[in-house]
């Protein structure tokens, strides 16, 4: 429903319009929330699959994190030199019933490798629609309109993380009252049920929604054909690397100590607080939406006021503020002597780390030209899923060995690792407003 137009006379400014604009956004957040759901599911189903398929603990481990990790990141890259060159709405609904399709499939999967394939098939499909929402996004909505729809988009993030899990039990409990009638295994129903609504999103996807004028709000020279081949985009990355680089990098060290919380937060309140599993899961996950959806609202409010009031560079400024205040609240919290105590620090620390996910989309925005910018954003997911997610849990379980037989080892680790990566990444990122000022972006 996004209309493309015709370009506007020179000198007269780009007609806006709002319905069909938040239309765009209204479904990419739908697809946006089944992704996490067709994502994560698979976590809810190991006992079964597992039971089934004669697959071990360490395979169900490789098709739920690494090897879907992997796949998400590194596809990331060449699909986004598509995006930013190519029709991005026709590669979005490709990518939609890639995934969806391999989630109906995955219902039907015989052994392990089938279900290896069927899993790389989600990976791909799903490492098209960030890159391209934000892309998307930015040629919806003139500059000063698009923080409220890319942080719209960037919260769904936020209350899927735990959402997508709450939606795939959901499933699950229709599927145990279905199995018998239509002789299939619950799990299989559910990876069916869960797959099916992506498809027909992206079914809708495809007839309601048209490709917007790439650029449209943007400078006509950086939206040539030229500024979109390889050759531009590392050219960009090597003129602006005193940017770039410390960006990445930032926000992947943050990454780091965010994704070892969401992983380890529950084992530090069963071993050290004697939370039973179930409450630890449920307390731990109403904290993490409740505050996740704040802060995603929170920080592009904040950034709004500071541009008001005449700061430089008020995003970058945002997320600056946003570690700094983060830096006492990471290495202390986790070592919490309470439940209540913990949680208390857990739910500031997701507050602010939430400037994180929801102000990086807009960096990118803001300062990437309209041919890169699904590249630029498939790098902060490629710097953020191979680090981030691949080392953070790993290395502070390795921390944690540090004080064996203790509960509150991995509070330790994760203080440990907070002291290290918080006050670099903020480093990093002030090195990053600090490259801007020196030399803005084209």
């Amino acid at each position: 429903m996004t209309g493309t137009g015709s370009p506007p006379l020179a000198g007269a400014p780009p007609t806006f319009a709002p319905r069909t604009s938040w239309y765009l956004v209204a479904m990419l957040a739908l697809l946006y929330t089944f992704s996490f759901v067709d994502r994560l599911v698979l976590g809810l189903l190991t006992v079964d699959i597992g039971r089934d398929l004669q697959i071990s603990d360490t395979q169900l481990g490789l098709l739920i994190g690494t090897s879907f990790a992997v796949v998400y990141s590194l596809a990331g890259m060449p699909l986004a030199h598509f995006l930013d060159r190519g029709n991005r709405k026709r590669i979005i609904v490709g990518g939609v019933l890639l995934w969806g399709g391999m989630t109906v499939l995955s219902g039907f999967a015989p052994n392990f490798g089938t279900l290896a394939i069927c899993r790389a098939g989600v990976a791909l499909g799903e490492a098209v629609l960030t890159p391209a929402a934000i892309s998307l996004i930015a040629d919806s909505f003139p500059p000063e309109k698009r923080i409220l729809p890319t942080s719209i988009y960037a919260a769904v993030a936020a209350l899927m993380t735990i959402g997508g899990m709450i939606l795939g039990a959901a499933a699950l409990q229709l599927a145990h009252l279905m199995e018998a009638g239509l002789e299939m295994a619950a799990w299989r129903l559910v990876l069916v049920m869960t797959g099916l609504p992506s498809v027909a999103l992206g079914l809708l996807f495809a007839l309601t929604v048209r490709e917007p004028e790439r650029g449209r709000y943007d400078d006509p020279a950086l939206v040539g054909a030229n500024n979109a081949t390889l050759r531009a985009f590392l050219a960009h990355l090597r003129e602006n690397g005193g940017f770039y680089l410390p960006l990445y990098v930032g926000g992947a060290l943050v990454t780091i100590f965010l994704f070892g919380i969401m992983t380890w937060t529950p084992t530090l309140m069963i071993r050290a607080h004697g939370v039973d599993p179930a409450t630890a899961g449920y307390s731990f996950g109403l904290i993490g939406m409740v505050f996740g959806f704040l802060g995603a609202l929170t920080w592009p409010r904040l950034v709004v006021l500071l541009g008001r009031r005449g700061w430089r560079d008020p995003i970058l400024l945002a997320i600056i503020g946003g570690c700094a205040l983060g830096i006492p609240l990471t290495i202390v919290g986790p070592a919490m002597p309470t439940q209540t105590l913990l949680l208390v620090f857990m739910a500031l620390i997701i507050l602010m780390g939430c400037c994180i996910s929801t102000l990086t989309p807009l960096v990118i925005q803001t300062y990437g030209p309209p041919r890169l910018r699904a590249r630029l954003m498939s790098l902060v997911m490629l710097s953020q899923s191979l680090i981030g997610y691949g080392v953070g849990p790993l290395v502070i379980a390795m921390v944690a060995r540090t004080w064996p037989d203790d509960g509150m080892a991995f509070g330790y680790a994760l203080s440990a690792t907070a002291l290290l990566v918080m006050p670099t990444a903020t480093v990093c990122y002030a090195l990053a407003r600090r490259a801007l000022g020196r030399r803005p972006l084209p």
